[in-house]
């Protein structure tokens, strides 16, 4: 608070006798004072810019053959078209009805195949349907299906063809293309075979085999549990019957032996019975020596060899079986070889194929055809037309929509923090002076572009704006002003914004006192909110019915600026004693540094610091809330297409705190 005593300042600062009489009432209010009234009412706070009205559904047909072809033909440039008709159901062009006198009016009959439904526990099985489309036939409408073609849900009948591209080339390489897969096909269906048969080869084998290895596993079972116990008892039977002959030959020798004695037989008799013993004896060691071969050599030799042949056909099997995986698998790599190519040259096919039918560009939905000219990098005019060669990707016709049209609204970085979507537009078309379109705030884009030559420090945000009323009189490229509605509130205390007053950090504005001697006039510390172009809301320090002294800096200019300088002074004092107060904790930690370097580089004088509010109200000489050229100083002057972000001829409170801190920066030195 200065306390004023008979002009001295007891702060060291002089004021003017003329202010201390309207600080403390003692003189009378000057009468070429301007007065508002503070007062409650609506506020918008709107964010203003220029832009160009377009199509909000913008179609761009681009040429999609590969290389380059030719235009042969195309519809004339302002045609109106229709969008095409789609197919609603997937399944087979099955008629193509003709009507009309002249046939102009065809209908598409497509049949769908039968339809199972149900759960993999239950199925029903629908019989197919036909379905008829019938498309409005225009001058320029074709049908784009054939009969026997297959189509699925979404694919175009019948549509408006707007350029039709030189295919002849391409209709050429698709014969050939047919050859090549026709063959490719032949291929793959051998070698679909040899694997098949190789299959079946390989089965036949693989049972020979496995019938093999059962037979020889069968012989060796029956030879250990039939045939060795069988022989073995055979030979055991020889052997006794041979004991028992030998043990009767013995007792018939012995009693010829005592008979032959008593002369009851003769010596030849009992030569004979001794040799059948010698028979017998013989009989049974041979029968021995049989059973004793069977068991220690023979069985030995027939088990292993027949184990040997079993576990032979079991490694038979196995050759065999992977004999046949070696070849099928070299039949299988031949049919994948086969299936590559086919899939190959098929492709191939369907991208020709798919050529040929982009050589009819169709409307993919309503609009107007605009011819896509535009100039080459050469600054050069490229013409559409027919006969013109156009390369691939290159635009041909454009196809705006009419019924939806937008505004594109470059908004200045300093504004687009009040933009989001959704936010109501006020729309005035320079075409329509008399109508204001309503909108809304569609799209705001996260990435800034860059401003056109030479302002390309600028930081623009392209805004698409939706126009939602009748845009029946409107055309693509009319230039527009948008007003973007941030904020609209009711009952907010407000004056205008000449008013206010910024000193160092706080705002004032100058009251006059009707409870003071003559209506003198005093200064309040006021607390301030959101402000517009021409008003900004006061939150504190002002009543309602209250009046504000207009543009106060031109009748107390010089008081205002020593309040100024004794607060960028007091501010520069306690910077100084905090820098001191670092400086003494660091200690020596800044010796020797700064050496070498200039004297005052890079400083700034104390209390220079931009006020960006109270150098706006200052400069703002007719009180309109804007700034002029006229009204800029020197480098200012010189830089204000810069400032002028939105192009208008003026710049706003917004534009101009921009510049300045631009300036505050070093960036206004050029």
């Amino acid at each position: 608070m200065l306390l004023v005593l008979g002009g001295v300042v007891a702060a060291g600062v002089y004021l003017y006798p003329t202010i201390r009489d309207l600080l403390f009432g003692a003189g009378e209010a000057n009468p070429h004072l301007v007065f508002e009234t503070v007062k409650q009412g609506p506020f918008v706070v709107a964010v203003t810019e220029r832009g160009t009205v377009g199509s909000l559904k913008n179609s761009t047909l681009s040429s999609s053959v590969e290389g380059s072809t030719t235009i042969i033909s195309i519809v004339p440039e302002g045609t109106d078209v229709k969008a095409p008709l789609p197919s609603k159901v997937a399944g087979t062009v099955a008629e193509i009805i003709t009507s009309g006198p002249s046939g102009e009016y065809r209908t598409v009959v497509i049949e769908t195949g039968p339809i199972v439904r149900g759960t993999p526990w239950f199925f029903v099985q629908l019989p197919g349907t036909r379905v008829e489309h019938t498309p409005t036939m225009g001058k320029s409408t074709r049908l784009l299906v054939e009969q026997g073609d297959k189509v699925k849900v979404g694919d175009f009948l019948a549509g408006d063809v707007l350029c039709e591209l030189d295919s002849s080339a391409l209709v050429e390489k698709e014969k050939q293309q047919q050859i090549l897969v026709t063959q490719a096909s032949a291929n793959l269906e051998r070698a679909r075979k040899d694997v098949e048969i190789q299959l079946n080869l390989n089965l036949s084998d693989i049972a020979k085999a496995k019938l093999a290895l059962d037979l020889a596993r069968l012989d060796l079972k029956k030879f250990v549990e039939g045939e060795k116990i069988q022989q073995e008892n055979e030979e055991n039977g020889n052997v006794l019957i041979a004991q028992e002959e030998m043990t009767q030959a013995d007792e018939l020798y012995r009693f010829y032996q005592r008979i032959a004695k008593k002369g009851y037989r003769s010596q030849v008799e009992l030569e004979a019975k001794r040799v059948a013993l010698v028979k017998a004896r013989n009989k049974l060691e041979v029968a021995r020596d049989k059973l004793n071969v069977l068991q220690n050599y023979t069985f030995e030799r027939t088990y292993k060899e027949r184990k040997e042949l079993a576990e032979e056909a079991g490694r038979e099997l196995k050759r065999t079986n992977l004999k046949g995986l070696a070849a099928l698998s070299q039949f299988l790599a031949e049919l994948r070889a086969k299936l590559l190519t086919y899939s190959v040259e098929q492709e191939k096919l369907e991208r020709l194929q798919r050529q040929i039918k982009a050589c009819k560009l169709v409307a993919p939905q309503d609009g107007k055809v605009v011819y896509a000219n535009q100039r080459s990098r050469r600054s050069e005019t490229v013409v559409i037309e027919e006969g013109v060669s156009v390369r691939e990707r290159q635009r041909i016709i454009n196809l705006p929509d009419f019924s939806q049209m937008k505004v594109e609204a470059k908004i200045h970085e300093s504004k687009i923090s009040n933009v989001r979507e959704g936010l109501p537009v006020r729309i005035r078309i320079d075409a329509v002076p008399d109508k204001v379109f309503s909108g809304i705030v569609e799209a705001v884009p996260d990435v800034p572009v860059k401003g056109e030559w030479p302002n390309t420090d600028l930081m623009l945000y392209e805004t698409l704006i939706r126009i939602t009323d009748d845009v029946s009189t409107l055309k693509p490229g009319m230039n527009a002003n948008v007003e973007i509605i941030a904020q609209e509130r009711e009952n907010v205390l407000q004056i205008p914004l000449q008013a206010i007053i910024a000193v160092g950090d706080t705002y004032v504005a100058y009251v006059r006192d009707d409870t003071a001697k003559k209506g003198a006039v005093i200064r309040n510390d006021v607390k301030i909110g959101a402000s517009n172009a021409k008003m900004i809301e006061i939150t504190g320090g002002l009543k309602d019915g209250e009046q504000v002294v207009m543009n106060p800096m031109t009748h107390f200019g010089d008081e205002i600026n020593e309040f100024r300088a004794l607060a960028s002074q007091k501010k520069a004092k306690a910077s100084a004693k905090a820098a001191g107060i670092r400086k003494a904790a660091n200690g020596s930690a800044f010796k020797g540094k700064g050496k070498g370097r200039r004297k005052g580089r890079g400083k700034r004088p104390a209390g220079k610091k931009i006020d960006p509010l109270g150098s706006f109200r200052n400069l703002d000489r007719n009180s309109d809330g804007a700034l002029t050229k006229d009204e800029l100083p020197g480098q200012m002057a010189a830089r204000f297409e810069n400032m002028d972000a939105d192009k208008v001829g003026k710049v706003v409170l917004s534009e101009f705190t921009t510049a300045t801190r631009s300036f505050s920066r070093g960036g206004g030195k050029r």
